[in-house]
């Protein structure tokens, strides 16, 4: 037995791996657009992108190895995901190697810098030829260069234009237009190998250093605000849990053992009615007919949604305080649950009611209260064992639209203000850490099946 366990703990290492993999290549993609500002030349505006490309941990290759075409230059895994990215890649692909492309990036680049100094040129001319290299050097498309490249052509013809510059451009014209056409062999994979200098790596090393860990957003450490919203999202869910197992046990077995009852009838169609109301039609309108006169004058009973993010004298006292605030949420929470436990528990008593050994405690003599919880129950709430794999997830995330509506800034909350900010290291890790805890429900689950039923074999699970 305690092997079977150790092995299932060891077994998690591997699967959080592979999680981890998946989670990081999900979230991988974050691009970075920053205005371009009309005093802010190119060159400062790629240092920017680049700067914020270091800051978010995202100026090196994505994996310890890649397979990207043949035609991409090296350097192009260290740029960030951005409109300098897209255009290195056009050109790469366009020129078919990636030393042509840079090399052509350059010149441009070079001959951009040269027309910004220079303030012997006409205006007009010397405005519109900046501006077309310029969009050459931010076109995301091959056919949004070869556009801009004949827009460019009248001004070649221009005599106006010193011939430096018309030299030039029409060396880089020729170039672009001589590598005209597309190769197959362009897009053909190619094997290379990053080492452990890469962006997937440092996020991993980075759970070593809590300090190190932070948020894109505000630069605050992860660890804190994980920890900050888990704090909330565990008191609502452990609190929950236990309401509804404390309220749906006792009635799923008098509703199991009483069926041909009028009250037990009634309340079985109640809970399906309940079970069948959304999460957050029921906080709406609680939250309408009881936090406001809008619709009667004796129902404004509890506060307005709102949860102080400021803990006053720790949470146990803010909690305490303001436990007002929870008795809305608590409701929204527990009422479905509440019903499909109820059900699902007065199913299993009535099959349980049906089988021999109830007979034969009813012929010895046996109390009815003694049959139903001494030897009915263990056995209807036997399928609520398998609900802990499901349960201790939902601890972690907690209920995102009860957390949104009521503003309690549990894990939910963070998680859907994460996805809105696009705060993607909170992100990972809330998933990282929700696929944990599903590892781990599943190895508690089974662990009390163990106890509850120890002639259960799980090897057969």
């Amino acid at each position: 037995m305690n092997w079977y366990f150790l092995k299932r703990l060891f077994g998690i290492l591997p699967l959080l791996a592979v999680l981890s993999v998946i989670l990081f290549f999900l979230t991988a993609i974050h691009p970075i657009e920053l205005p371009l500002q009309s005093n802010t030349s190119i060159e400062q505006y790629e240092q920017m992108v680049m700067s914020e490309g270091k800051r978010l941990h995202i100026d090196k290759p994505l994996f310890f190895f890649c397979l990207p075409p043949s035609s991409w230059a090296d350097t192009l895994s260290t740029i960030p995901y951005s409109s300098i990215y897209h255009n290195i890649k056009a050109m790469c692909i366009h020129f078919g190697g990636g030393q042509q492309a840079i090399a052509h990036r350059y010149a441009l680049l070079k001959l951009h810098r040269q027309l910004s100094g220079d303030t012997t040129a006409l205006s007009n001319l010397h405005g519109h030829l900046k501006q077309r290299i310029a969009l050459l050097l931010r076109a995301e498309s091959d056919g949004k260069i070869r556009e801009i490249w004949n827009d460019i052509q009248p001004v070649l013809n221009n005599t106006a234009l010193p011939s430096t510059y018309r030299l030039k451009l029409a060396s880089l014209g020729n170039a672009w237009k001589d590598a005209e056409g597309f190769h197959l062999t362009n897009l053909l994979p190619s094997f290379r190998w990053n080492g452990s200098n890469n962006q997937y790596w440092d996020w991993i090393a980075l759970h070593f250093n809590k300090t190190a860990l932070r948020s894109s957003v505000d630069s605050r450490p992860i660890t804190q605000k994980i920890w900050f919203a888990l704090r909330w999202t565990l008191f609502i869910s452990i609190s929950s849990v236990l309401i509804i197992l404390s309220i749906s046990i006792p009635l799923g077995l008098y509703l199991g053992s009483t069926p041909s009852r009028w009250l037990s009838k009634r309340v079985t169609s109640l809970l399906f009615a309940l079970y069948s109301i959304p999460d957050f039609w029921l906080a709406t309108i609680l939250i309408v007919l009881f936090t406001t006169k809008t619709y009667c004058e004796k129902c404004d009973i509890f506060p307005v949604p709102g949860m102080l993010y400021i803990e006053e004298g720790g949470f146990a006292s803010t909690v305490l305080q303001h436990w007002s605030y929870f008795i809305l949420p608590f409701i929204v929470t527990t009422v479905d649950a509440i019903a499909y436990l109820a059900n699902q528990i007065q199913t299993t008593t009535q099959q349980e009611l049906q089988k021999g050994y109830i007979t034969h405690a009813v012929s010895r003599g046996l109390p009815r209260k003694t049959i139903l919880w001494k030897h009915v129950a263990p056995n209807a709430l036997f399928p609520l064992l398998l609900l802990i794999a499901d349960i201790i997830p939902g601890l972690v995330t907690g209920t995102l639209i009860v957390e949104v509506i009521f503003n309690i800034p549990g894990m939910g909350r963070l998680l859907y203000e994460s996805v809105l900010t696009s705060d993607i290291p909170v992100i990972r890790d809330i998933l990282l850490l929700t696929g944990a805890m599903t590892f781990i429900g599943y190895i508690l689950a089974d662990w009390v099946l163990s106890k509850v039923h120890p002639n259960t074999h799980l090897s057969t699970f």
